[in-house]
């Protein structure tokens, strides 16, 4: 089975009803949940091993992934809710010619559903506690601490630490470097990858360093973070009131911005207003911003003395964006070809981001320092991704290639121009950022030229890859000093 999404998913703070209004199924008609679905190696065999097809939550509501042999990815495939038990094994007779005993096949379901991967009473249980949990929760506590980055503060701030080192890292500046003479101005935007931190590690050292040499006065007050929705599939924005936690320490939401833009959208329609919360809970095991206030932590905590310079710590801004999908793949007419046009509350994703312009625009005009985070992934490809061929050394080669022609008009502030390159190929390359950038080329204009500072390919699995890039925007020109 090829990487995909499988649907229907769960309506947000209901697990009893599907957002497409059907309702759960009898137990006798086992449903799996909306599950990532990839193939993996298997460990124990040898190279010609039949793979394993591997199930991942991307929810996050079931902790852990489950891996399936063979036999086991074909019977999940007729779990759709729509057969009985005794239904699925003579399916899966008739098309394979094998027989399955319902031990067997009961066997299997019984492990899907203590793994959270079926659609069940047992599953809409722990949702309901889970999502009413993080619901009462002021503070967003670091979902993947110990899983993508260590959840013990002195690990952490070491492997940080290590990712500036050369020759792939920029170096890790001396700690009174800002107060040089001729410290810089810190960028007006920076695009930094959101994969596992120890992988992407140096690209996020490249986009981080600015902000340790920055000079004191020129420091960020307000940062907003736009982040990858994996959650919503289409073009949506959530955002949250939560602070977020980290093992370095706390990043503070500015509730009041965020206050302030559902009062403006409110004004349009209460219903719009809603649902930039609706799914709130997307950002409860979403990493695309919890990677960024990590690495934000860690500038604080060399660069922020409060009792020195007289002024609190940046607040930030986090909202996540959903899937521009649509808009790319040619299920679209063409004059429906860029979503920063339509209004609300018929449309929402352009609105939304005039709205923050606006709201920006009138910080920076009260005197505040604004920095834009742009946290995402580029291309993903080969086989962990439902391509059917290993990535060879001249696929790499060519992906590179390809990645930063596509980067051009990213750099050149173009969000139509970015829109159209994946558009052109219909995003064959599933460019993960292509959501998060766009909102970045919109909200923050204008942006100065964009310097590349980092490509990388990060393996993903046997003969597949996802590759990152981390781009910088000069300081705006009433940023600069005089």
């Amino acid at each position: 089975m090829d990487h995909q999404t499988l649907p229907p998913s769960s309506a947000p703070g209901d697990a009893s009803r599907f957002a497409d209004g059907t309702a759960p199924p009898s137990p006798d008609k086992p449903r799996l949940r909306p599950l990532e679905a990839y193939p993996v190696d298997n460990p124990q065999g040898g190279p010609q091993a039949p793979k394993l097809l591997a199930l991942r939550d991307p929810s996050g509501l079931a902790p852990a992934e489950v891996t399936l042999p063979p036999l086991g990815a074909a019977i999940v495939q007729l779990c759709d809710g729509t057969r009985t038990r005794a239904e699925i094994l003579a399916e899966f007779q008739q098309r394979y010619g094998q027989a399955v005993s319902p031990a067997s096949l009961d066997a299997l379901l019984g492990r899907l559903d203590e793994a959270l991967m079926l659609d069940s009473s047992r599953f809409r249980d722990h949702a309901q506690q889970v999502l009413a949990e993080f619901a009462r929760a002021s503070t967003r506590q670091p979902f993947y601490a110990g899983r993508s980055y260590p959840s013990d503060r002195d690990a952490l701030r070491a492997q940080i630490s290590e990712l500036f080192a050369p020759p792939n890292g920029p170096g890790l500046p001396q700690p009174d470097c800002h107060r040089a003479p001729d410290a810089p101005t810190p960028p007006r935007a920076l695009i930094v990858p959101d994969t596992e931190i120890p992988r992407g590690g140096p690209a996020y050292a490249w986009g981080y360093r600015p902000l340790l040499c920055a000079r004191p006065d020129a420091m960020p007050d307000l940062i907003v973070v736009l982040g990858t929705d994996r959650a919503a599939l289409d073009p949506t924005i959530t955002l949250t009131r939560k602070h977020f936690a980290t093992p370095l320490g706390v990043m503070d939401t500015d509730v009041d911005l965020v206050d302030q833009l559902l009062e403006d959208a409110r004004a349009v329609s209460s219903e719009w207003a809603d649902a930039l919360l609706r799914e709130e809970h997307h950002h409860r095991a979403e990493r695309s911003l919890e990677h960024q206030m990590v690495w934000l932590r860690y500038v604080l905590e060399r660069r922020f003395d409060p009792h020195a310079e007289h002024r609190r710590p940046p607040r930030v801004l986090p909202v996540l964006c959903g899937s521009l999908e649509s808009y790319v793949d040619g299920s679209l007419d063409t004059g429906q070809a860029d979503p920063w046009e339509g209004t609300a509350p018929a449309a929402t994703y352009g609105p939304f981001l005039r709205l923050l312009r606006d709201r920006v625009a009138a910080r920076e005009r009260d005197g505040q320092r604004v920095l834009w985070i742009c946290s995402t992934e580029l291309a993903h490809v080969g086989p962990r991704f439902g391509d059917r061929e290993p990535l060879s050394p001249q696929d790499h080669d060519s992906l590179e290639r390809r990645d930063r022609e596509t980067l051009r008009p990213v750099c050149a502030g173009d969000a139509l121009g970015w829109l159209g390159e994946i558009r052109r190929e219909r995003n064959a390359r599933r460019v993960e950022g292509l959501s998060p950038i766009y909102a970045l080329l919109r909200a923050a204009a204008p942006l100065g030229p964009g310097r590349l500072r980092c490509y990388a390919q990060c393996q993903a699995g046997t003969g597949s890859t996802v590759s990152i890039a981390t781009i910088e925007f000069p300081p705006a020109e009433s940023q600069l000093p005089l």
